[in-house]
């Protein structure tokens, strides 16, 4: 059994992680940190996760938590990764897994000095679709691309100059950086993508 702690009580984790945590076989959720206790005992009461922290130290920190996940705001991932790290725990990352190449490289290396896996939620290419369009170039059937297209549109919550994701220096490369992995890329030549599917 995999027993997780969330890190961050953001609506990534509520809604789409926390779920799917209970659902996997072989996992449970065991423990959220949040800032705010009283939400952070809103979102453990609704998920089934017996314990509930305001600090990142103190869920690492327990020794019923096997992994972590970090839902936080993209300044502090780097930070909390090398700190469940040191504390033997696994970490699924939110992307952008940093800021920067030095952060991103420190994480990876605490990860392999702590022998704990290290992986970035980029969980698009898993998705059915863009795995069929890697097929399609990596099999040279849409002989060599000139152009990819991709397009993303959604509405930020609460948005305004206080959100985190509208701060450059806690969200790092603005939506380029933060999004741009959710579009499927369309090829230019579609007479021969649709022959394809």
């Amino acid at each position: 059994m995999l027993r997780w702690g969330v890190i961050g009580a953001g609506i990534i984790a509520d809604v789409r992680m926390a779920p799917a945590i209970r659902q996997a076989k072989g996992c449970e959720l065991v423990a959220v940190q949040a800032r705010d206790a009283a939400k952070a005992a809103a979102f453990a009461a609704r998920h089934g996760a017996a314990r509930h922290y305001t600090e990142v130290e103190a869920l690492v920190a327990d020794p019923r938590v096997d992994a972590v996940y970090i839902a936080s705001p993209n300044y502090l991932h780097a930070e909390q990764t090398i700190l469940a790290a040191q504390n033997g725990k696994h970490v699924l990352c939110e992307k952008p897994m940093a800021l920067t190449l030095d952060e991103c490289q420190a994480m990876m290396d605490a990860c392999r000095t702590h022998g704990v896996r290290l992986m970035i939620g980029f969980m698009m290419r898993f998705h059915a679709v863009h795995q069929r369009a890697r097929e399609m170039v990596e099999s040279g059937f849409l002989e060599e691309p000139k152009l990819a297209r991709a397009q993303l549109l959604f509405q930020l919550p609460r948005p305004g100059p206080d959100n985190w994701r509208q701060q450059p220096a806690l969200a790092g490369g603005g939506a380029v950086m933060d999004v741009k992995v959710y579009r499927t890329l369309m090829m230019v030549n579609e007479r021969r993508i649709r022959k394809w599917l």
